[in-house]
């Protein structure tokens, strides 16, 4: 089953009014990080950090296939099938959301990194995919030293922990690490993408759960 979490991004790239000539981004390879392959909840991957700005990571991916801003995006989540409000995005805040579309591009992109969300010019938020990307992108990456792309999510839940809220929906279930800045994406019981986030603190975890709840 082709997951709608991705789908409702790509059908971004279709309807966007807005789109950048594409340049190439700077070339990262492993050597350039020893940390590379790590993936950190909360804080991010590699070179590519919860914070940044717009600017440099710019300069890490080069121009995005896609650009929105807020008012859009929630929109196109809405037709898409999804509650906005569920979502630790939405509760979080952005103003622009980024696609980087390696299908579209043609770049090779040091990291499965398919959107990414900016609130004030600074990195809030963002997806890594294993679709639309070869294994050799995301088969290597691991969280706390453990590969989970592909792995079964009822493994990886219970080594991760069960400080998590659950969000279902008809294509996917979305476990949410709000205290930790994490999320992962559940397709057919299959790891197939994690979200990273700037972490809440404990009022606005329980906030959030308790939003998710009602």
């Amino acid at each position: 089953m082709f997951n709608r979490y991705l789908l409702k991004i790509m059908l971004a790239v279709c309807l966007m009014s807005v789109q950048s000539c594409v340049t190439p981004g700077k070339h990262i390879s492993n050597a350039d990080n020893e940390n590379f392959n790590d993936i950190i909840p909360g804080h991010g991957i590699g070179k590519l950090r919860i914070g940044m700005s717009m600017e440099d990571v710019l300069l890490i991916f080069g121009n995005p296939t896609n650009k929105i801003w807020y008012d859009l995006a929630y929109n196109e989540y809405v037709e898409s099938g999804y509650d906005p409000e569920q979502m630790i995005l939405f509760y979080q805040g952005f103003d622009t959301e980024l696609t980087f579309d390696n299908d579209i591009s043609g770049i090779d992109y040091p990291y499965p990194v398919y959107v990414m969300y900016f609130s004030n010019n600074r990195l809030v938020y963002f997806v890594l995919t294993s679709y639309c990307y070869p294994d050799d992108k995301f088969m290597n990456l691991k969280v706390k030293g453990k590969v989970i792309y592909m792995e079964t999510t009822k493994n990886i839940i219970e080594w991760y922990g069960s400080d998590y809220v659950i969000i279902h929906t008809n294509d996917y279930d979305e476990y949410v690490y709000p205290e930790r800045g994490i999320s992962i994406i559940s397709d057919e019981g299959i790891v197939r993408c994690i979200d990273i986030f700037k972490p809440l603190d404990s009022a606005g975890s329980l906030e959030y759960i308790s939003a998710v709840k009602n």
